[in-house]
């Protein structure tokens, strides 16, 4: 074992991060909305959303546009 295997919570961001995103893809799937409020603005996602969360080692992402957005620190209302 090397010492970067011996890192405490090396995996625990990408741990977190699917954690969240399994959560917001469950509750959208059964039919929830999810808003998601930043400092300066709430964006509300359905159903048909779900598939634009992804987990990443470096943490949980949401697509906009052609790229994607770090969510790890927006919070969420499960509507």
């Amino acid at each position: 074992m090397t010492n970067a295997q011996m890192i405490p919570n090396r995996y625990l961001r990408w741990a977190t991060a699917r954690r969240l995103v399994a959560r917001i893809q469950q509750h959208l799937l059964n039919g929830g909305t999810v808003v998601m409020g930043t400092y300066t603005r709430a964006t509300s996602y359905k159903r048909a959303h779900a598939e634009w969360f992804t987990a990443t080692r470096s943490g949980a992402y949401v697509r906009s546009g052609k790229g994607r957005v770090c969510i790890d620190y927006c919070g969420f209302r499960f509507v």
